[in-house]
């Protein structure tokens, strides 16, 4: 797992060389028209597991960009209700093996209302792939490793790219494009930084492990990105974790903090920064819980804000929250990774789970 974590800063790069041509325009061989691209009504993603974050992750940026409604589905329960698609939906599967039973047949469900349906996988054989009216390939190479780390970062950034794709083709400036792209160039190396010094993770990790249940709190898509951290330490460590938006937690959830817990808060720089202090401080003093803080790096006046008994602070590069969304979920995978191994677990080869479920 360890090593995969650490070959994604190589194929991000591989994949934003792909992407991305020096005149910042967008290389996604995706054989749409403009008027349909257009006339594109809304967006459902199907997927499962961590694919099914990466969905959820990317639809509020999606939302944002392209001002329709995008919505987020369990393969296994779109089959029981599709209601909502119909001939201008464009319906996008997810699954790194492309071999998923559930979201194959999300996706043929799919097909017989709409032409529009596309499979993102890392494996070009798949029968996804194949049933698909587009492709995007996610080109993450072989993944070993039971718990999905490289291919979740892969898949992101190329759902990011197929919602850039249809922007640029919804007459959205072309400055903002730029900006964006821009941004995007930073995700090789500001992972490299998490990676570099990630022996704080490591300490972190250390000192929460014998924690009975975490619940993790954000803001925006932050908070999706956290779900991908929860599933990683459910798949690798079997502790039980929730996720909610701060504000959410309060109302009754956080009553299950105590001293043998642990609260994970992602506090980052932003409109929203103040809230989020505030609803941390409130949760960690009447809880008594760990708390561990994501924070970006160059924000040395929130360490001050909370007490240091048991409270760990865990560095991300500052950066647009699209950006950031990978860096959390990157430390999410270390925190997982180094929390697996001091409890002395197969960390490759989790208990009851499979690479692919048929």
């Amino acid at each position: 797992m360890l090593d995969e974590i650490k070959e994604q800063p190589h194929i991000l790069e591989r994949l934003l060389r792909r992407f991305f041509r020096d005149d910042f325009s967008i290389n996604c061989d995706i054989p749409l028209s403009d008027e349909e691209i257009r006339g594109i009504s809304d967006i459902t993603v199907v997927a499962s597991g961590s694919s099914k974050n990466v969905g959820d992750v990317a639809a509020s940026y999606f939302r944002r960009l392209l001002n329709i409604p995008v919505r987020v589905e369990f393969s296994s329960e779109f089959c029981a209700d599709n209601s909502f698609i119909s001939k201008t939906s464009f319906v996008v599967a997810i699954s790194q093996s492309g071999e998923t039973t559930d979201t194959y047949e999300a996706l043929e469900a799919a097909a017989e209302k709409t032409k529009y349906t596309l499979a993102l996988t890392n494996n070009s054989e798949s029968r996804l792939h194949k049933a698909s009216s587009y492709q995007i390939m996610v080109e993450a190479d072989k993944e070993k490793s039971i718990a999905a780390t490289k291919t979740v970062t892969a898949q992101l950034l190329c759902l990011m790219v197929f919602g850039l794709f249809l922007v640029s083709k919804r007459n959205v400036e072309k400055l903002s494009l730029e900006k964006t792209v821009a941004e995007l160039r930073k995700l090789p190396e500001g992972i490299e930084s998490i990676l570099k010094n990630c022996g704080d993770i490591q300490k972190t990790a250390e000192k929460i492990n014998k924690s009975s249940g975490i619940l993790f709190v954000s803001k925006g898509s932050c908070v999706n990105a956290l779900r991908e951290g929860a599933l990683k330490l459910k798949e690798t460590s079997y502790i039980m974790t929730e996720v909610l938006p701060s504000g959410e937690a309060l109302h009754g959830h956080f009553a299950l903090l105590d001293n043998t817990r642990t609260l994970v808060s992602a506090i980052l720089d932003g409109v929203f920064y103040d809230t989020e202090v505030e609803n941390t401080l409130y949760m960690k003093e009447k809880s008594g819980a760990n708390l561990v803080v994501i924070k970006n790096a160059q924000n040395k006046e929130i360490e001050d804000k909370f007490e240091k008994d048991r409270t760990y602070f865990i560095n991300i590069p500052g950066a647009e929250e699209y950006v950031e969304v990978f860096y959390i979920i990157v430390v999410c995978q270390l925190l997982a990774y180094y929390i697996s191994r001091s409890l002395g677990f197969d960390i490759n080869h989790p208990r009851y789970l499979s690479k692919v479920v048929k």
